[in-house]
């Protein structure tokens, strides 16, 4: 709409077109310059390029709708994303730049994989298969922070065993061997830590009633 004479103008065919909606003023509404990578028409229709992905369809005030390149671990068509490794799991998040634009990030890779993803390089977000020589048996998670929550890609045993990749670990001729979760292990860690601590103390009692006689 024209503020000068109140007459809607259609838009450019190169435009992008936002309706106006309750609570907001005349100057929120009208065309926009078609956001990098959309394919606009002049109408209210985004659609994005090959190798984009439409991360805010303009449904709310949060974002404008825009088209955001396609991340590493990932590929995009028909304005969607789809994970390129299955079992990994993908959540919307606000664009870290202060834009209120929603992403789709990378929050978890399966067994087999590492998760790498930078908070500023939304671009980057991959899970990376586990060479030859490293294994993953519990997949990665997302700690929110420049970091790894779970597990990443661990060193393969230096006896006893080879790892071809992934989540695989064959035990050599005669060696035999056991997969243990995580958690498990940090439990066994935990009750190691905590059956030394009270030999510890039982010690320490001993050798001061020793003392005493």
């Amino acid at each position: 709409r024209d503020c000068k004479t109140n007459i809607c103008q259609p838009c450019e065919l190169t435009d992008l077109a936002t309706p106006h909606m309750a609570n907001e003023t005349d100057d929120d509404a009208g065309c926009r310059t078609c956001p990098a990578g959309g394919i606009c028409d002049g109408s209210e229709t985004l659609k994005c390029e090959q190798g984009y992905y439409q991360a805010d369809k303009g449904e709310s005030k949060r974002g404008v709708a825009s088209c955001q390149t396609c991340p590493i671990g990932a590929e995009c068509r028909f304005d969607q994303l789809y994970p390129l490794v299955q079992g990994s799991k993908w959540v919307k998040e606000v664009h870290p730049d202060g834009s209120l634009i929603e992403l789709q990030r990378l929050s978890a890779c399966p067994a087999g994989y590492s998760l790498v993803r930078s908070r500023f390089n939304p671009q980057a977000d991959s899970c990376e298969k586990c060479t030859a020589e490293f294994y993953n048996i519990d997949g990665s998670v997302w700690a929110s922070i420049d970091s790894i929550a779970g597990s990443s890609c661990k060193k393969c045993p230096i006896v006893g065993a080879t790892c071809p990749g992934g989540s695989v670990v064959l035990a050599k001729e005669g060696w035999f061997g056991f997969l243990e979760p995580l958690s498990k292990q940090r439990r066994s860690d935990t009750q190691r830590r905590s059956d030394t601590q009270r030999r510890s103390d039982t010690q320490r009692r001993s050798d001061t009633q020793r003392r005493s006689d």
